[in-house]
């Protein structure tokens, strides 16, 4: 008779299975922490939402934080000053992204659903560049992993 390898080292079923839940749980863990600044596109949107409320505070480079407050205060005071600005990431080559923030309108345009259909859709149309956002990669740990942090703003 065979037996099991994990048997033939001195362990049982009960200490292998929670060898394997703790490795689970300690990989899905480092996920979850470092998850916010996995990419550009989760750095921005952190700082959006931050911005936006108009809660920009010390985590954030003190040029990024000036150069947001001077586009903010030119959409106005209102509550929904935010509502038609976009957020995008114009270039990411892996090492570094650009990003922009852009006072948009939408236009309506016709279109046709199975060609068959009239109908319509609102298309946004970027009117001018409000701020533009730099990001680089910054290597963490030995496996390969990056780090995006949001390093300088320009209007």
């Amino acid at each position: 008779m065979q037996v099991p390898l994990f048997y033939a080292r001195g362990g049982g079923a009960f200490e292998t299975a929670m060898t394997s839940c703790a490795c689970v749980l300690l990989l899905s863990h480092a996920w979850l922490i470092g998850a916010e600044a996995s990419s550009p596109e989760a750095v921005l949107d952190r700082f959006v939402t931050e911005w936006s409320g108009a809660e920009l505070g010390p985590p954030w480079p003190a040029n990024v934080v000036r150069a947001a407050e001077a586009a903010a205060s030119e959409l106005g005071p209102e509550a929904n000053a935010f509502r038609d600005v976009r957020v995008r990431v114009d270039v990411d080559d892996g090492r570094g992204a650009t990003a922009v923030a852009e006072a948009t309108h939408f236009e309506r345009r016709d279109s046709r659903f199975l060609g068959l259909f009239a109908g319509a859709e609102l298309v946004p149309v970027a009117d001018e560049r409000v701020l533009t956002l730099e990001l680089v990669a910054r290597p963490v740990g030995i496996i390969g992993a990056v780090r995006w942090e949001l390093v300088d703003a320009s209007r």
